[in-house]
């Protein structure tokens, strides 16, 4: 059994998109809506903690569902690896009370850290399986998030805890702050894009102190 567990969900409402460009988390950065610092910024795929990140929103069921799934593929690795410790969390995943939603974040890290490397950028297509026309889809979009789970450690604390990959996206529903546009086909259906992402290697460097 791989340490990786691969899974799709559909119709996912995404609230941040950053798969267009690398960014980096900047702490020094300041807040468009707080006094506050700490941000996201856009950098190169060369930069040190370069990523590609994006987060979506599930409802209560859903997301008692993926927590589910994660608990369970944590417990079924920790039975082949005794070092781990106990399941802590799912890094990236934050609850919106306020809006009575759960919001999960996954990453791809744009360099491993172990052999220097640059990682493939996670595959975005539109609605007709092609890439956008204008790759920054805005909070609203929805579509298909595929992702890998891998339990991860925490570098400064040691818990642990599972970490979500992205692999690929479909937006069937994409939004933009000034206009809407849409893709083109390439793909005959959804499962050619989907199966078409199977080899692409996730990277696992455990980073996991950058929030999502």
């Amino acid at each position: 059994m791989s340490d990786f567990k691969e899974l799709i969900y559909k119709d996912v409402e995404f609230v941040t998109n950053r798969l267009y460009a690398p960014h980096r988390w900047d702490h020094m950065a300041p807040r468009k809506d707080s006094d506050e610092t700490g941000a996201f910024v856009e950098c190169t795929e060369e930069d040190l903690n370069a990523m590609w990140t994006v987060r979506w929103h599930l409802d209560a069921e859903r997301a008692s569902q993926l927590i589910k799934e994660a608990e369970d593929h944590f417990n079924e690795r920790k039975k082949l690896n005794k070092k781990m410790g106990k399941f802590d969390l799912v890094r990236g995943y934050k609850e919106d009370n306020e809006n009575d939603r759960y919001v999960f974040g996954a990453k791809q890290n744009c360099k491993s850290s172990k052999t220097g490397k640059l990682n493939k950028q996670p595959k975005v297509v539109g609605p007709n399986l092609q890439p956008l026309e204008d790759p920054k889809w805005a909070s609203g979009s929805r579509g298909v998030v595929k992702f890998n789970m891998l339990p991860t450690p925490s570098p400064s604390d040691k818990n642990w805890g599972i970490t979500l990959y992205v692999k690929a996206v479909v937006i069937t529903e994409p939004k933009y702050f000034n206009n809407e546009l849409e893709g083109m086909g390439s793909y005959d259906n959804l499962n050619e894009f989907l199966s078409d992402t199977e080899n692409q290697p996730a990277n696992a460097d455990l980073d996991d102190e950058i929030p999502f």
